[in-house]
C-alpha cells in the first residue's frame, strides 16, 4: 500500500516491504538505491527491499513488513502499527544487536542502533519524568532548614553554657534546583530533537507546545565535555540513565546547533530473522538441543567426517504430539514455500518418526486478520510415495497480534489457538 499523511511539517509516507507502486513523482533520498532499500523496475514500479522508519529532513518513510497492515486502514491505525514495529526493533536489538541497522546523516552504520534509540529512550523518560531537573545541596548558616551536624560540629565554634553546648549559628543543608541549568538545557534540546522526529508516534504535536526549545551555543565537544563531568558527579539513577543517552546520542550526530541535525534510519535488510524470533518467543517453543535431530554427514576422501545440521524454527510437544513450525516470511499472495523448504519439514518429520503418538508438520506466515491464525492449505508432493503421504499445513499469522505479543513478553495462547485451527483444517 502506498498512503501519504501530514503531521505538523512532517510528510509521512507508508509503504510495505516487496510491495510495487507507482513513483508518482515522489523524491526518494538517493541512499535508497545505492543501499538497496529501493529498487525501481524498467517498468517504472518500485518496491522496497526492507521494512523499517526513514526519516529524512522534513519527511519520513515508514516501510512496513509483509502482512502487517490493509489497504483499510485509518491514519490512527497506521501511526499506531507504525509505533508497534518501531516497539519491535527496540526490543529485537535489545536482545539480539544484529539485522537492525541505524543511520546517522553521515552514513555511518551505527551497529548498536545509539542515535535512534536514544532519541525514542529520551522521549519516552520525558513524557514519564518531566524535564531534568539538576539538584544541589548547599550547607550554610543563617537559613532555616535541616541542621547537618556532622559539619557543624567541625566548623562551628561551640558556646558552653551552664554545662550545654550551643552551636551559633547551625549549618544548615538545604537543596537548591537549578531549573534553567547548562544540563537542562542540553536534555531539553536533545528532547525537542526527538519531539519532532518521533512525536507523531505518540501523538504529539511540536516541541514548542511543551517547553520552550533552548538555544545552545555550544560546539558537539564542550557539550561532550559537559556532560561526561556531570556524569561523574551525579549518583541519582535517573540522572545517570539520562545523561549516558545524551552522551550516546551526541557522540552520533555532526552538531548540535542544527535546526534539524541529522536523518535517522532504522531498518532491517532481513526482517525475516525478526519474523522468526517473534514466532519463537511467542510459541514458546523448546530448545532444539533439546531434541536428537540427525545431522548429515559427509564422508570426506581424507578420511575426515564433517557434519552440517538444520534447526527449526518452533518445536513443542502437546500430549505427546510433537509440532515442527517453520516461519517463512513470504507474501503468500506471491510465494508459497518451495521444494527447498518443503524437503526440509519433510526431512524433520523423518527424523523423529517412531519417537512420538504424531508429528504436525507447519508453516507459518505473515497476515492480516481478525483471529490470530488463518488457514491457506497444505502441501504434499504428488507421485513422491514418501511425500505425498505427509501433509504440510500452511497457516498464516496475524502480524499485529504477532508483534504486539513479543514486544508485551506475552505468550498469550497461541499453541491453543493454533492446534484449534489445524483440527479445523482437517475437517475441511
Amino acid at each position: 500500500m502506498t498512503k501519504q499523511i501530514v503531521h505538523e511539517d512532517l510528510s509521512i509516507f507508508f509503504f510495505t516491504e516487496s510491495e510495487r507502486f507507482e513513483g508518482d513523482g515522489t523524491v526518494f533520498p538517493s541512499s535508497f538505491f545505492t543501499k538497496n532499500i529501493l529498487t525501481a523496475t524498467p517498468s517504472g514500479l518500485m518496491y522496497f527491499n526492507a521494512c523499517g522508519i526513514f526519516i529524512e529532513a522534513s519527511s519520513t518513510y515508514v516501510i512496513f513488513p509483509k502482512g502487517l497492515i490493509t489497504d483499510e486502514m485509518d491514519e490512527a491505525s497506521l501511526i499506531d502499527h507504525a509505533g508497534l514495529l518501531v516497539q519491535v526493533f527496540r526490543k529485537y536489538n535489545l536482545k539480539q544487536n544484529v539485522s537492525i541497522q541505524s543511520e546517522a546523516v553521515t552514513s555511518k552504520q551505527i551497529e548498536d542502533s545509539s542515535a535512534v534509540f536514544s532519541l525514542l529512550d529520551l522521549l519516552e523518560d520525558y513524557l514519564s519524568h518531566g524535564p531534568l531537573v539538576r539538584e544541589t545541596v548547599i550547607r550554610e548558616s543563617g537559613y532555616n532548614g535541616r541542621i547537618d551536624w556532622r559539619q557543624t560540629i567541625n566548623k562551628i565554634t561551640p558556646l558552653i553554657s551552664k554545662d550545654t553546648v550551643h552551636y551559633l549559628p547551625p549549618v544548615i543543608k538545604r537543596k537548591v534546583y537549578e531549573r534553567e541549568s547548562m544540563i537542562q538545557k542540553i536534555h531539553l534540546r536533545c528532547v525537542a530533537d526527538s519531539f519532532r522526529k518521533f512525536g507523531w508516534i505518540y501523538g504529539l504535536g511540536a516541541p514548542e507546545e511543551f517547553f520552550d526549545v533552548p538555544d545552545l551555543d555550544m560546539g558537539q565537544r564542550e557539550i561532550l565535555r559537559l556532560l561526561h563531568a556531570e556524569l561523574r558527579m551525579t549518583f541519582f539513577d535517573r540522572d545517570i540513565h539520562v545523561i549516558k543517552l545524551m552522551i550516546r546520542y551526541f557522540e552520533e550526530i555532526p552538531t548540535a546547533k542544527s535546526e534539524n541535525p541529522d536523518s535517522v534510519f532504522m531498518y532491517s535488510l532481513h526482517f525475516h530473522t525478526v519474523f522468526e524470533t517473534m514466532c519463537m518467543s511467542v510459541f514458546n517453543g523448546m530448545n532444539a538441543a533439546e531434541f536428537d535431530i540427525p545431522k548429515p554427514s559427509w564422508h570426506m576422501a581424507d578420511g575426515s567426517i564433517k557434519t552440517t545440521s538444520q534447526i527449526p524454527d518452533v518445536l513443542f510437544v502437546e500430549d505427546e504430539e510433537l509440532y515442527i513450525l517453520d516461519a517463512k516470511y513470504y507474501d503468500y499472495r506471491y510465494t508459497l514455500p518451495g521444494w527447498g523448504d518443503l524437503v526440509k519439514q519433510h526431512f524433520y518429520g523423518f527424523a523423529f518418526e517412531g519417537q512420538y503418538k504424531s508429528i504436525h508438520n507447519i508453516f507459518l506466515l505473515p497476515g492480516a486478520h481478525k483471529e490470530m491464525f488463518d488457514y491457506i492449505g497444505f502441501s504434499i508432493v504428488p507421485m513422491v510415495k514418501v511425500f505425498s503421504e505427509s501433509k504440510i499445513y500452511g497457516f498464516t499469522i496475524d502480524c499485529f497480534t504477532l508483534m504486539s505479543l513479543y514486544t508485551t513478553n506475552r505468550f498469550s495462547n497461541s499453541r491453543a489457538e493454533l492446534l484449534k485451527k489445524l483440527l479445523q483444517s482437517r475437517e475441511i
